[in-house]
Formats: structure tokens, C-alpha cells, sequence
């Protein structure tokens, strides 16, 4: 769910439907620090790096935002719980 998460974020960062302001400088520079690598089977594994490069970094708004970035796609663009369309027949 983490790879897919990233990449909605990815998406919407660079469609401009996600904005960042001049306070959101601790989110943004958390993002910024985020890097990933590949497991021999191709498993795409999602870290955040600490300020000084350490591989096990606070990454509290990062995973905040892609949870909430999941929540949205499942209940507004993907529609998880809209009601059901009726049919004439």
C-alpha cells in the first residue's frame, strides 16, 4: 500500500492538486529526505532518511500524509462507499 501511497502523492504534488505553503518547510524537507530501494524480488521499500543522512529517520508527517492521501483516493476519487446505481430494466 506504501509504494501506491507514494506514488498518489508523487502525482498530485506534480499536478498541483497538493500545495505546499512557506510553513509546511518540516513536512516538506521530511519528504525531501525520502528514498527507496529494491529487494532482489523488485519490492520497492520506502525510507526516510534522518537530517544528517542516518537511515532510520522521523518520518510521522510523511506517513500522516500518505495515510491521509490513501483515505482520500478510497473514499473520494475511487468512490469505496458510494452507493450503488440503480438500473432500469
Amino acid at each position: 500500500m506504501k509504494p501506491h501511497s507514494v506514488t498518489l502523492l508523487q502525482e498530485y504534488t506534480n499536478s498541483h492538486k497538493i500545495v505546499y505553503t512557506h510553513t509546511d518547510i518540516e513536512l516538506v524537507t521530511e519528504l525531501e529526505r525520502m528514498t527507496y530501494t529494491k529487494t532482489p524480488i523488485g519490492e520497492v521499500i520506502y525510507k526516510t532518511l534522518t537530517p544528517k543522512g542516518g537511515k532510520r529517520g522521523e518520518d510521522h508527517n510523511t506517513a500522516a500524509m500518505l495515510c491521509a492521501m490513501v483515505a482520500y483516493y478510497m473514499l473520494v476519487v475511487g468512490m469505496l462507499f458510494s452507493k450503488a446505481q440503480k438500473t432500469i430494466s
